[in-house]
């Protein structure tokens, strides 16, 4: 949850900053700056809150692995179970490369 929020808040502040730089600092001539404010009151938390859903969708499936190699060793091993997860990095990295490229939607979803 935490790493979503992180990555919700850079999307967030990485998109005010860029429309601040374009449309205040070198003034934009396509667009006003009440469109400006416009876009970073509606928008900003719009791409904030997609970022975050992406994260959600990339890193619940690997963890809950995690959290289940944890469970299911610990009777066996007690707290040293929580090691075990080092010898099962490579098939977590897999898995969420796997929720990365089939989990979250590109652009080639949209047009075909």
């Amino acid at each position: 949850m935490w790493i979503a929020l992180f990555i919700a808040i850079i999307f967030g502040v990485a998109n005010i900053v860029e429309l601040l730089f374009i449309d205040f600092i070198h003034v934009n001539p396509h667009r006003p700056q009440s469109n400006a404010l416009f876009m970073m009151k509606v928008n900003a938390p719009i791409v904030s809150a997609i970022a975050a859903l992406g994260a959600l969708l990339v890193f619940t499936l690997p963890q809950f692995f995690q959290t289940e190699i944890i469970g299911g060793l610990r009777r066996r091993f007690g707290e040293h179970a929580r090691f075990a997860v080092w010898p099962a990095l490579p098939l977590t990295a897999i898995l969420t490369w796997y929720c990365y490229d089939y989990l979250t939607p590109t652009i080639a979803d949209f047009y075909g």
